[in-house]
């Protein structure tokens, strides 16, 4: 899954990054990925805000797996894929 980030500047591939967070100091979400650099993906008023949208990404790609796994078993996709993320703007 590909995540864009939420000014359009930086394209990221899930399958590079180490983790995905909310930091504890702002509620900005970040990627930490495979060759330990940051990459900031969001800034939100909240942190609650920042929660849903983490939870959103996850969505995103657990949906994208189940149809990865359909088209596995079935030979094509019954479910729709989400092959990328935008960060929301707010």
């Amino acid at each position: 899954m590909i995540i864009v980030n939420q000014n359009k500047t930086v394209i990221m591939n899930f399958n590079n990054t180490n983790y995905i967070a909310i930091s504890d100091d702002e509620p900005l979400i970040f990627a930490r990925t495979n060759n330990n650099s940051e990459i900031t993906l969001a800034i939100y008023k909240t942190k609650e805000r920042a929660k849903e949208v983490l939870k959103e990404i996850v969505e995103a790609y657990v949906d994208r797996k189940k149809s990865k796994d359909a088209q596995a078993v079935f030979g094509y996709s019954v479910i729709p894929s989400n092959t990328y993320y935008e960060m929301p703007e707010e």
